[in-house]
């Protein structure tokens, strides 16, 4: 071969190996291309699970704006679900089957009963919505009572009224408030309490230290709004403690105070949802009322609202002044002695001259005579039919 042979021959191979380069960069090229498409779909809002990613954190977010305010709002929880997609499991998609024996299905079919009798029990030990806030978590084997008013703390807490009143105040920020307040409390300190007296005792204990337990916790968040109004460090303070108030006492009637069987059981304890829910509460308008701060859905109401009421709104409970008196299930019922026969027609909660609470009741006889006034022990061994329910928490 001529040197200009090898010259030529070389340069074939610095053009293959050119191309080989080329060729291996446009490789490159197409792969961070596809890379790059990998993660725009991975980011993809259309995506379904990146779109109900998205929209869960927006519902969040709407949750919250929801109750910023202390004044009545009215919002539409269609929308909110329109854009969450449902997520449903389809039991359907199943793998292929195959033969066992019968000693390994036996095995399976107590599995699955044992699985299902656990969950059962989970499910009825759920108590309410759950927060941030540890010192109200819920004790499991509590009293009834007890992780009811757990409940009540838990979401007081969640309110945003309640900021002020969560964590025992600053003296710093605060001067001279504890020389003025003779009882300091605030929500942790409740909330420890009850989680203490949750550990302590169980629903075999006496009754009458459960009942002591919960007039402590009313008699301890109604200080808490005594103390604000005593020391008032500026017009807001005064305003939230007025409506965390209102919430308390709703929550503690409704869930606490009032008979077992107007009680909503543990797991539907939850304020976010209308005071009487109904699965179209989800996509109606939903009005706050002014004076106890429940949600009502306006589709629902007797008569329903078509539209926003102007100025306050007050919701059919508060307007009846709902109370012991209008809930007490001995109100009509029929009373029978050997000398008078007649109707249960009211209540009403007074002081003894000792100082003992109790009731006095207004007995109609049906001879149209006078009307009596029978104590509660007259009452309960004179009520015709089934008895009734002991009343707790008096």
């Amino acid at each position: 071969l001529t040197d200009s042979d090898d010259c030529g021959e070389d340069d074939d191979d610095d053009d293959d190996d050119e191309e080989e380069e080329e060729g291996a960069s446009e490789r490159h090229q197409t792969n961070a291309s596809v890379k790059e498409n990998s993660t725009e779909n991975k980011l993809d809002r259309t995506n379904p699970s990146q779109s109900f990613a998205f929209d869960e954190v927006a519902t969040q977010v709407f949750t919250n704006d929801e109750t910023e305010s202390a004044q009545r709002k009215v919002h539409s929880r269609g929308e909110t679900n329109a854009s969450s997609p449902s997520v449903t499991l389809d039991k359907s998609n199943r793998s292929e089957e195959k033969p066992v024996n019968n000693e390994t299905e036996s095995m399976t079919e107590k599995s699955s009963k044992e699985g299902s009798k656990n969950t059962a029990v989970d499910e009825t030990e759920v108590c309410g919505t759950k927060t941030d806030y540890d010192f109200c978590e819920d004790v499991s084997h509590a009293p009834d009572l007890i992780r009811r008013c757990l409940a009540v703390i838990r979401t007081l807490c969640a309110s945003n009224s309640s900021d002020p009143f969560i964590y025992p105040v600053d003296p710093q920020l605060y001067p001279g408030y504890y020389e003025a307040v003779m009882a300091p409390t605030s929500l942790y300190d409740i909330g420890s309490f009850l989680q203490e007296s949750g550990k302590r005792l169980n629903a075999n204990d006496h009754m009458q230290e459960i009942e002591n337990v919960v007039s402590e916790v009313g008699r301890r968040v109604r200080i808490i709004i005594q103390n604000s109004l005593c020391y008032s460090s500026g017009y807001n303070t005064v305003n939230s403690a007025e409506e965390m108030i209102r919430i308390f006492e709703r929550l503690f009637f409704d869930w606490v105070l009032a008979p077992s069987n107007q009680r909503p059981a543990l797991k539907d304890l939850d304020d976010d949802r209308c005071i009487d829910h109904h699965e179209s509460d989800l996509t109606s308008m939903v009005l706050l009322c002014d004076g106890c701060e429940g949600k009502y859905n306006m589709s629902r109401l007797k008569p329903p609202l078509s539209k926003v009421p102007s100025g306050d709104w007050y919701c059919p409970r508060c307007v009846s002044c709902r109370c012991w008196g209008s809930v007490d299930p001995r109100i009509g019922r029929r009373v029978l002695t050997t000398s008078l026969s007649g109707t249960v027609e009211s209540c009403k909660f007074v002081f003894s001259e000792s100082g003992e609470a109790s009731l006095v009741y207004a007995i109609k006889p049906l001879d149209s005579g006078l009307t009596e006034y029978w104590d509660l022990d007259d009452v309960d061994k004179s009520i015709v039919g089934e008895p009734v329910e002991p009343i707790s928490c008096l």
